[in-house]
């Protein structure tokens, strides 16, 4: 009987002090972001206030994007010309057709798992998938 209490006891104070987070928990903060892209495992820090998300690479760059959000698990970002001065002629393009689409796949532990799209012209699209995540790289 002492042992059952123990176990219940353990697993009470698991489910209070375990973070169950949600999409909200995603929309602003510091995370770091894993992806691939051409067989090629990308991971950079970002930050992310009032609906604009900053980029840090390590060759010290930093990218600035809008986040529109549609619903909380749901986003478009665009690149913000304003902040980042002039962008190349890709990215005017993702932004000129609607931007990158980003959606929720499922959340597991500290990380929102994404998939991402976006048009470069009438024909060609880029999916890119990854994960968001709260904890240090």
């Amino acid at each position: 009987m002492n042992k059952l209490l123990i176990v219940l006891s353990i697993l009470f104070c698991h489910s209070l002090f375990s973070q169950n987070l949600e999409c909200k928990d995603f929309k602003e903060g510091v995370f770091y972001i894993v992806s691939e892209l051409d067989g090629v495992e990308y991971e950079y820090e970002i930050s992310r206030t009032n609906n604009v998300q900053e980029e840090y690479y390590d060759d010290n760059n930093t990218l600035y994007t809008t986040l529109s959000w549609i619903d909380d698990c749901t986003y478009i970002l665009k690149f913000n010309e304003d902040l980042n001065g002039e962008i190349d002629e890709v990215s005017k393009k993702i932004n000129n057709m609607g931007g990158i689409y980003v959606q929720k796949k499922y959340i597991e532990g500290e990380c929102f798992y994404f998939k991402s799209v976006c048009a470069i012209d009438e024909e060609n699209y880029m999916r890119v998938d990854g994960r968001i995540c709260k904890e240090e790289i």
